[in-house]
Parts: structure tokens; sequence; C-alpha cells
């Protein structure tokens, strides 16, 4: 069983939980591993309220939130992870909160239901990539000076599109975070993390016999812009900024444009501008 890529020692915020079984499961691998760890560092939260996730999973979540809480971790309710300042409570000493790890497990926005699927594939494209591009910004501020924000998500569709590595955000004129890393998440070196859709507390796999691997977990951090980005600079004319391509001639940028990966391409972006 591989170790997990967390350390005791990390102060790491955990964001969008549900029945707190990825937290849970994370601390009894510390536990596991050393009986005297301290687990204060680790800070879990939820945006549905502590009645709400009651209802979805019941005894799961209360058994995973009480021995959180035995162990030392912060469980706090309704914190939105877009709105992390607003909505997560406060040091008691009155200090600022920084993490060296912010969580995200298997985000999905909640509007869609099972009727809308099949009309609204584009649109929920487009949310669910708003809201990690809105989490990022607000996750920025929380962040240590080698802070990284780790987004996990299923690789098959729909979830491809919603191309994560591409997702950045401006953090004032000369820094951004964007997608520095990946690597594979699999739920078995968290025995125990039961993955489920908030919407109807049902459980999904992210991996079986077949597909070992069928989720990557993103790896963010804030970088400086190069300083050549400041400037403008003229568009090669045969290149397609969307697809990063480079064409020989105007022939084949004119073939590349018609084609249906392009277009797909395009639409996507649109939806996402």
């Amino acid at each position: 069983m591989e170790e997990p890529p967390y350390l005791p020692s990390q102060r790491i915020l955990s964001v969008g939980e549900g029945n707190f079984t990825f937290s849970h499961a994370l601390m009894s691998r510390w536990s596991e591993a050393d009986a005297s760890n301290d687990f204060t560092n680790l800070i879990c939260t939820s945006y549905e309220s502590k009645e709400r996730l009651d209802e979805l999973y019941g005894d799961v979540v209360q058994r995973a939130t009480s021995e959180l809480h035995t162990a030392g971790c912060a469980v706090f309710h309704e914190v939105d992870a877009t709105a992390i300042a607003e909505t997560l409570p406060a040091r008691e000493d009155g200090k600022e909160r920084r993490f060296d790890r912010i969580l995200f497990q298997f985000p999905l926005a909640l509007y869609l239901s099972a009727s809308e699927k099949s009309v609204a594939n584009h649109e929920a494209v487009k949310r669910n990539r708003q809201l990690l591009s809105s989490f990022l910004r607000s996750a920025v501020a929380f962040l240590s000076n080698d802070g990284e924000v780790h987004i996990s998500s299923k690789v098959d569709t729909p979830y491809r599109d919603w191309e994560i590595q591409r997702i950045e955000a401006d953090i004032g004129e000369h820094e951004r975070i964007s997608c520095m890393d990946q690597f594979s998440f699999h739920a078995s070196t968290y025995p125990g993390y039961i993955p489920t859709n908030i919407r109807n507390g049902k459980s999904f796999a992210v991996e079986d016999k077949q597909r070992p691997c069928k989720a990557v977990t993103y790896v963010f951090r804030v970088t400086e812009k190069a300083p050549e980005e400041a400037e403008k600079r003229p568009d090669d004319p045969l290149s397609c900024k969307i697809c990063k391509v480079k064409c020989a001639n105007d022939d084949e940028l004119r073939s590349h444009l018609a084609g249906k990966r392009h277009k797909r391409k395009r639409y996507l972006e649109e939806l996402w501008g």
C-alpha cells in the first residue's frame, strides 16, 4: 500500500468533504504509522450543514467526525471552497491561517439533475470549471510560502472535458497559480475512504480491477509570470493558441481551424471565457 503524499507535520485544509471518510482515512494512516502523531494540523470542512450530512450519511459521517474530533482535528461545516475567507472560522488566537496543502477531492458543481445531463453537458463543463477557478482564487490567500493546492478528479468522460490542468488564475500583476504537476490518485492509499456524490449520498468508484487508476491529483502552485508576459507581442499568424499547435502554412491552418478537434476546443474555451 502506497504511503499518503501528506504528512501530519503539514498544515492541511480539506474542503468539500461529504462523509469525512477521506480525512478520517488520512488521519488513520498517520495513526497507524505513529500513534503519537499530532493531528491538530488537519482541518476538515464540508460545504453542507451537519444536519444535511447526517441525513445523507448517517452513522458513517457521525463516526468519522467523532473520531476526527477525538484525534484533535478541527471539523467545520458550511465552509464554501469558493469563499474560504468568509466562511472558514477564524483561529481562536486571532492569528492568520496558513496551509501547506489545501485539498479538494472530486469536486462537482451541485446543479445537474439526471434529466438535465443529456442536454446540458457543455453547461456542466462551464459550471465545474468556474467552480474550480473560483476555488483557486479563494484558496491562494491561505497558502504558505511553499504551499500547494491539490484537486483530485476522475479522468474519464465527462471529467476530462473540464481540462483542470489548464485552469489558472492571476494573482496581481506578477504572479499566478497554475497546474505545475500531477500524480495518480489511488483510493487504496486511504482504506475506508468512500467517495460520494454530495447530491444524493451515493458512492462511486475511482479505481477497479480493470482500471486501477481512474483519477488524478492536480498540483497547483503560485509562480512568477515570465518577464516577457508583460509585453504585448504579436501573435504568430500560423499558430492556434487554443489547441497550442503551429501550422506550416495558411492551407494547413485553415484545415486545422475547420476540424472537429479545434471546433470542440474553441467551444469549450468560449464556455470558459
